[in-house]
């Protein structure tokens, strides 16, 4: 059922201020690629994840988090 609440520990993809979703990750529905309307982070395994769906009831996408490199690096204790 498109646009239902899956249920408990589901949180809304969506940042209430500025109206832009908080992951920018696409699911299939239908053929159609969309940004998932809910998400929720499965701490549980080995390696952590983001768990995408687009309603109850419907598949859903599994995304592994990793840490991203820091683009400016520079020495411990220094000035910027």
């Amino acid at each position: 059922m498109p646009g239902v609440h899956p249920g408990f520990g589901w949180f809304r993809n969506a940042n209430e201020e500025t109206s832009s979703p908080i992951f920018c990750k696409y699911v299939v529905d239908d053929s159609l690629k969309i940004i998932a309307p809910y998400y929720q982070l499965n701490m549980d395994t080995n390696s952590p994840e983001l768990l995408l769906t687009h309603s109850c009831r419907c598949m859903v996408h599994s995304h592994t988090l990793r840490a991203c490199k820091d683009p400016y690096p520079r020495p411990a204790l220094t000035r910027k």
